[in-house]
């Protein structure tokens, strides 16, 4: 650009200037209204213009020589858009792989290879042919390309863009359901596991160890964990102040959560059990405050089952025909400090009519209970915590926590349901029901 060239203020967006403010410089351009300047890649004379002027660099992939000087919306619609194509197409195309996380892994693996051997990239391979879903993504990433074309309105590429980018991770989110077909009557069991609060000084880990070994032996019953599996205490203000209680920090939080949860894999070979993981308020922290979600990427990696949703639905089917419903939620409203498990019951009323169990965690106060709703028999149980010593939630009156995994025994061959107050007790008969159904069917 020349000195006299007219351009629009890259911070301000003012029309119709015109000259050049660069001295012998033509690359250093100068808004005459506001003064804002930007020289060949640096901007001067305002607190923000650095980080402005690197950002529409960065955005646009423009040289500094050849640096398009746009409006701030015209400049973020074409950087939100660039972003958006990218994404989408190079996750759509991966949406077609059987395991889309080993095969970025894989990619990832060769990119770093190839850069430290200084090799020539290979050529890319042909595209996956891709679903219905992320067809459709990809006609409108085509649109988007043609709109950044567009010099005239590339406004409307951002409004598109946050449509394509909207809908992408509306399809990425977790599922909020579950279906497990079950390969004969045998009768199964689910484990209602506390809230783990991995990394609180007062957490019971020697328990959170032997529920896990109890568990991993077995055979038919399955944990379910209600979220809040580590501490987290990453947030700024009020929590912060709680991080001072944890006896391991939250990097080393995840990695002892992914033991955990390994150790609750089945012994035996071919057996189908998995954890089924619901998360909870201090695991989305991370979401909040990094946008990562390393409790979703710990499932994937242990074949865990992650399910997101108000209400997650577990659905247990028999061949006889008979099937249980499982309402699944870290947290409901409508607590009652008089009347333990109203929150389940009222996650049945108001958003779960089908359910046939309801489970919901983080009060951290255990109570399950028989009852009939609907002319329909029902089990409720809210959950406890490993976190038996809780300074903050004495404060607050709350009784001390005992780690109670109450086990619900469900009939494959009729519909019936029995609670266990402790696992123990819990996986002891499971085993002695299936034996015993074993027996029955060999005999």
């Amino acid at each position: 650009m020349t000195t006299g060239d007219k351009f629009r203020c890259p911070l301000l967006g003012h029309p119709d200037h015109a000259g050049c403010a660069g001295g012998k410089d033509s690359r250093a351009l100068t808004c005459q209204r506001c003064s804002h300047q930007l020289r060949t890649g640096t901007a001067n004379g305002h607190p923000n213009t650095q980080m402005i002027a690197e950002y529409i660099q960065r955005v646009t992939g423009a040289g500094p020589a050849t640096l398009e000087l746009r409006t701030p919306l015209e400049t973020a619609a074409r950087g939100a858009a660039r972003a958006v194509v990218d994404q989408v197409e190079a996750l759509g195309r991966r949406q077609a792989e059987p395991d889309s996380m080993t095969a970025l892994r894989a990619e990832l693996a060769g990119l770093k290879q190839q850069i430290a051997n200084r090799a020539r990239p290979a050529p890319a391979p042909a595209a996956a042919p891709v679903p219905d879903a992320a067809a459709e993504l990809l006609a409108e990433v085509r649109g988007l390309r043609a709109m950044l074309e567009d010099d005239r309105k590339p406004e409307n590429a951002l409004w598109l863009a946050a449509s394509t980018l909207g809908r992408y991770k509306q399809q990425q989110a977790p599922p909020g359901f579950l279906e497990l077909d079950q390969e004969d009557n045998l009768p199964v069991g689910l484990a209602c596991l506390p809230d783990p609060q991995i990394g609180g000084s007062g957490t019971a880990y020697n328990l959170m160890i032997r529920d896990a070994e109890i568990i991993s032996n077995t055979e038919g019953l399955w944990p379910l964990c209600p979220g809040d599996v580590v501490e987290n205490f990453i947030t700024p203000g009020k929590l912060a102040a709680a991080s001072r209680g944890n006896v391991i920090q939250p990097d080393l939080q995840w990695d002892m959560a992914k033991d955990w949860i390994r150790r609750m894999r089945p012994k035996r070979p071919g057996d189908r059990r998995r954890m089924i993981i619901v998360p909870g308020n201090h695991d989305d922290f991370s979401i909040s405050m990094a946008s990562v979600e390393p409790l979703r990427e710990i499932a994937e990696d242990l074949q865990a089952a992650y399910l997101r949703g108000s209400v997650a639905r577990i659905t247990f089917s028999f061949p006889s025909g008979t099937r249980y419903d499982i309402a699944f939620a870290h947290k409901f409203r409508m607590h009652s400090t008089l009347n333990l498990t109203h929150r389940p019951k009222q996650m049945i009323r108001f958003e779960a009519q089908w359910a046939d169990i309801a489970i919901v965690g983080d009060r951290h106060e255990a109570a399950w209970e028989y009852c009939r709703m609907s002319n329909t028999d029902r089990v409720v149980v809210a959950c406890d915590t490993y976190k038996c010593v809780d300074f903050f939630a004495a404060s607050l009156h709350y009784s001390p926590a005992r780690a109670i995994v109450p086990v619900i025994i469900l009939s494959g061959d009729k519909k019936h349901m029995q609670v266990f107050s402790d696992l123990e007790s819990g996986a002891a008969y499971l085993t002695h029901l299936r034996q015993l159904a074993q027996r029955g069917a060999s005999a």
